[in-house]
């Protein structure tokens, strides 16, 4: 590099920080650099070797922090800081690796007794505007003279400094009275005013600062042309000697001509009209200048020397920021963008542009070809703000981000799916990450946005807002007076309460014209106050027609129940209710919401979810009482998952089922409760009349159902001829042969179905059962959607043929689940299912769950045949955990999902599977093929991967640089810190990542793999939820933990999950 090149040719120290600190501390004056060769702070050198900046040219780790070059009067002919005046104030500016070239200590003064030193200061005189004009460097300024007052005191005093005495031919101290005095001011100084002058030719010129700003130059100095400068010298500058004069006018024009000819990026800041025009003009002799930034200066006098610079240069980027700039100017700003063909980037931040002027600087960006960016920062753009968002959005402006503190945030926290929504008017869906996020909403609601918000999503879920945060909520909804729906997401916010009656009282009970209401309050520490609180505002909500409501994980309780009920009972005009009440729930509660429910007859859906309340047989007959007077129903849902639920209250539902004539969709939750034989019986007899039925979602695991029982629900299901999707839930229920017979008998009948899941896992199927099961599949040619779960059946190899068979047949399948989890199926078995998924090429989402089978390389090669062929995919899940594939099987499977270019979506679980280094280099082939892949979780937990491994899986992980979200599972793999260094790699590369899972559990990773990973991850601007799992790893000490903890949580991800 240029810099240290010189710094070594010349032989020129930099001075340390700390030294000039403890110069400054100990009362001590600048030495000689003859002197200060031999000078020590600590036990480092005075002055940096030449050794430690070849280290920093070349990028190892040095001590050098800034490089910082002082510019400064010298205040005597012998001294420059003779009273200590400027190392005061050097050494409070100073950062601690800060080294600094200070000219009286980083050259070889008067008198210099060796050539070799004349040398030195002629090679440094000659280039001494490298110092100031150099990239690498930035300048610090001391532009005051030392204080008269402070001079009379060191006179007084008849203080003393060591310099050199030319009378007696040594350095000894002399008192600073005699010294050649001179007070000429800083700006009047040839080689000061040359210095400010080459700080200012820097690509960014507030590199220059004066040491008593706590910031960049206030005022700045604009580059000048060579010509401007001699006339500025022969006017106002004065040297010691002329022939200095021409020396830094000769210097001048080379740092000039030098800088203009190579420059692309050039920045002028806090100019003044006169400095600005200086710049402007000066900009002829910049041939290559693609980038200018004009901040902080007085451009309208100077305007129409920047259209002359806009039409003559083919500039990429230009930024006007807090220029003061007119409509008028704005105006023709907007003129002169439509002619330009290299413009890329605009920056207009801070410039008063109102709405008027945002629109039509829209308009040019709709016919604009070039541009990309467009920085309207720090100005009040009002309705334009969704303009803009829209724009982008529906491809108004094709290529172009306009970048606003409001239109980024809209765009940024949009719910993923929204942003077609938002292209409708009114419309706006948006998912918080912060409590800062929530803070803001008040202000931006109070904007005119450009039209009425009418529908609104807020996602505000685990933020810990507290009632904090729901005053705010609160303050934001009541600035938005048309608000017809309203979705709120509060789940786990620790809301409480108070924060129930802020929403209630200060938000809902402000928007009375609601037609559609959610409301989504899990996890908040709700009690009986809250809910009064709650269903006061929400009894008054007359207007509504639609209300979702989830009190899930809370205190409720019978006498919340109540509150909630009575304001349920006054929406007589509700067409559609969802009610999550999990929450201590009794038979008294369940009276009153049953109560409250019977009085809706305007309800077309329900969905009733009491989830773990032990309600029992009792409290079920009060429900379903309510349901059998809801006869106009048409949609229908009941969750009493886990409520004691027996016999009894299975007659009392099905006599409910019976009046719902109308019913076209249901879902009956009845997992973990005492139904038994005689309950199924009960619930099938009129299940099977509701003949109108097209959906049907049956959950019955945990319920000793036996085979009896599945032959009375398998005689309802068959009457149900018009069910075009159905999800029949008999999980561990020890259904066997005799059971899936008729079940399988059954389910072949319903020939209208389109959609199918079939879940069986925990019973005692086997093969046989397996095959009548399969017979039934194979009569279903018409499903597009199948989701089958045999887990844990001892399924062999027969089973698995016969399933397999049915499969292929099912030519119109685009969606397909498949799980086999513990059925020893083996490398056969895996044969056969291979065989049919290759005859489905027509799938496009594909899940195969084949968990410890005993599956080898054979049937990966089978399997992998099959997978190859689906061209078509779009999503895959593969499961092979727990199996013994090795490397060999996992480069079968690796070149199965190299061809699979499409996929989006992919999740691949080889855990536990005996893969080490080459199975890892076979994995990272194919996922460096798959370019289109947006989620990947691939879980390589308890192999040999090793270090090797890590560095090949790496190198195909990188170069996924489309992924948005990632789960990456490496857990008891000893990859250390050399492996964790290469995962790290690979992660820094995925800038677009916005949802990252790690898991290094046992991984032998000490404190340097962690820096690597913190130094990666840190680079991931874009992410927004991180887990890191590193617990386990012995390798970090207990004082590095709590460090290396406080160095992952300072990561920019807004939602983050840390263990150590």
């Amino acid at each position: 590099m240029q810099l240290a090149k010189f710094l070594k040719s010349a032989n020129i120290r930099l001075v340390r920080a700390g030294f000039l600190q403890k110069l400054h501390h100990t009362g001590q004056r600048l030495p000689r650099r003859q002197e200060a060769e031999f000078a020590y702070a600590g036990s480092r050198t005075a002055l940096v070797t030449h050794e430690e900046v070849e280290d920093w040219a070349h990028g190892r780790p040095t001590e050098i922090g800034r490089i910082v070059s002082l510019s400064h009067c010298w205040e005597a002919r012998e001294h420059p800081d003779p009273y200590g005046y400027q190392l005061e104030k050097l050494a409070r500016k100073l950062q601690d690796q800060d080294c600094v070239f200070v000219d009286y200590t980083s050259l070889f003064q008067f008198k210099r007794m060796q050539k070799a030193q004349d040398e030195s200061f002629r090679r440094a005189m000659q280039n001494m505007h490298v110092m100031y004009a150099q990239e690498h460097t930035r300048t610090l300024r001391i532009e005051t003279l030392t204080p008269e007052e402070r001079l009379r005191k060191a006179w007084c005093n008849q203080e003393h400094i060591c310099v050199y005495h030319e009378p007696s031919g040594c350095v000894r101290p002399v008192p600073v009275v005699e010294l050649v005095q001179n007070r000429t001011p800083y700006h009047r100084r040839g080689w000061c005013a040359a210095e400010h002058q080459w700080s200012s030719t820097r690509s960014a010129n507030s590199l220059s600062e004066e040491v008593d700003h706590s910031e960049a130059d206030q005022a700045g100095v604009a580059p000048m042309d060579p010509e401007t400068f001699r006339q500025t010298i022969g006017d106002t500058l004065q040297f010691t000697h002329r022939s200095d004069a021409d020396a830094v006018l000769n210097l001048q024009k080379r740092v000039f001509e030098e800088k203009a000819r190579s420059c692309k990026a050039l920045k002028l800041a806090h100019l003044s009209a006169e400095g600005l025009r200086v710049g402007l003009k000066s900009l002829d002799e910049y041939p290559q200048l693609e980038s200018l930034a004009i901040l902080e200066s007085d451009l309208m006098p100077n305007f129409q020397l920047l259209l002359q610079v806009l039409a003559s240069k083919a500039l990429a980027a230009l930024h006007l920021d807090h220029v003061g700039l007119t409509s008028e100017g704005i105006r023709q700003l907007t003129e002169a963008l439509a002619k330009t063909e290299t413009l890329t980037r605009l920056g207009l931040r801070g410039n008063q542009i109102t709405e008027e002027i945002a629109f039509a600087l829209l308009k040019v960006l709709q016919t604009h070809r070039t541009m990309t960016e467009i920085d309207l920062a720090d100005n009040e753009i009002g309705r334009a703000t969704l303009a803009m968002v829209r724009a982008g959005l529906d491809k108004q402006v094709t290529c172009c981000k306009c970048h606003h503190p409001d239109v980024d945030f809209l765009v940024s926290r949009m719910k993923a799916g929204s942003q077609k929504e938002l292209l409708e008017e009114g419309i706006l869906s948006l998912e918080l990450e912060s409590k800062e996020d929530l803070e803001r909403l008040p202000t931006l609601f109070s904007r005119d946005l450009g039209e009425p918000i009418q529908r609104l999503r807020l996602g505000l879920a685990q933020l810990e807002c507290g009632k904090e945060g729901c005053e705010h909520l609160a303050s934001a909804l009541g600035h938005l007076t048309q608000l017809r729906e309203l979705s709120l997401d509060l789940k786990a916010n620790n809301i409480g309460d108070d924060g129930c009656q802020q929403v209630a009282a200060g938000a809902l009970g402000r928007l009375a014209q609601l037609e559609k209401l959610s409301v989504n309050l899990q996890m908040n520490h709700i009690g009986k106050e809250g809910c009064e609180h709650f269903a006061s505002s929400l009894g008054h909500l007359t207007q509504l027609r639609e209300l979702s409501l989830d009190l899930n994980e809370n205190r409720v309780g019978d006498t919340g129940c109540q509150h909630m009920a009575g304001a349920l009972g006054r929406l007589a005009q509700l067409e559609k209710l969802s009610v999550n009440l999990k929450s201590s729930i009794g038979k008294e509660g369940c009276e009153h919401l049953a109560s409250a429910l019977g009085h809706l007859t305007q309800l077309r859906e329900l969905s009733l979810d009491l989830k773990a309340n032990n309600i029992g047989d009792d409290s079920c007959q009060h429900v379903a009482g309510a349901l059998g007077r809801l006869a106009q129903l048409e949609k229908l849902s009941v969750n009493l998952q886990s409520n004691r639920i027996g016999k009894e209250g299975c007659e009392h539902l099905a006599s409910a089922l019976g009046h719902l004539t109308q019913l076209r969709a249901l879902s009956l939750n009845l997992e973990h409760n005492n139904i038994g034989t005689e309950g199924c019986e009960r619930l099938a007899g009129e299940l099977g009349r509701l003949t109108q039925l097209r959906e049907l979602s049956l959950e019955l695991s945990w319920n000793d159902v036996g085979d009896d029982g599945c032959q009375h629900v398998a005689g309802a299901l068959g009457r149900l001829a018009q069910l075009e999707k159905l999800s029949v839930n008999l999980k561990s229920n020890s259904i066997g042969t005799e059971g899936c017979e008729r079940l399988a008998g059954e389910l072949g009948r319903l020939t209208q179905l389109r959609e199918l899941s079939l879940e069986l896992s925990w019973n005692d199927v086997g093969d046989t059962g397996c095959q009548h099961v399969a017979g039934a599949l194979g009569r279903l040619v018409q499903l597009e959607k199948l989701s089958v779960n045999l887990k844990s059946n001892s399924i062999g190899k027969e089973g698995s043929e016969h399933l397999a068979s049915a499969l292929g047949r099912l030519t119109q399948l685009r969606e397909l689940s498949l799980d086999l989890y513990a059925n020893n199926i083996g490398d056969e078995g895996c044969q056969h299912v291979a065989g049919a998924l290759g005859r489905l090429a027509q799938l496009e989402k594909l899940s195969v769950a084949l968990y410890n089978n005993g599956i080898s390389t054979e049937g990966c090669e089978r399997l992998a045949g099959g997978l190859g062929r689906l061209t078509q995919l779009r999503e895959l899940s593969l499961d092979l955990s727990l199996n013994h594939i090795g490397d060999d099987g996992c480069q079968h499977v690796a070149g199965a999902l190299g061809r699979l270019a499409q996929l989006e979506k992919l999740s691949v679980n080889l855990r536990k599977n005996g893969i080490g280094k080459e199975g890892s280099e076979h994995l990272a082939s194919a996922l460096g093929r798959l370019t289109q892949l947006r989620e990947l979780s691939l879980d390589l937990g308890i192999n040999n991967i090793g270090t090797e491994g890590c560095e090949r899986l790496a190198g195909g992980l990188g170069r996924l640089t489309q992924l948005r979200e990632l789960s990456l599972d490496l857990s008891l793999n000893n990859i250390r810190d050399d492996g964790c260094q290469h995962v790290a790699g690979a992660l820094g590369r995925l800038a677009q990542l916005e949802k990252l899972s790690v898991n290094l559990q046992s991984s032998s990773i000490g404190k340097e793999g962690c820096e690597h990973l913190a130094s990666a991850l840190g680079r991931l601007t874009q992410l927004r939820e991180l887990s890191l799992d590193l617990a386990y790893n012995y390798n970090i000490g207990r004082d590095e933990k709590e460090e290396i903890r406080r160095l992952l949580q300072s990561l920019p991800a807004a939602k983050k999950n840390i263990r150590l």
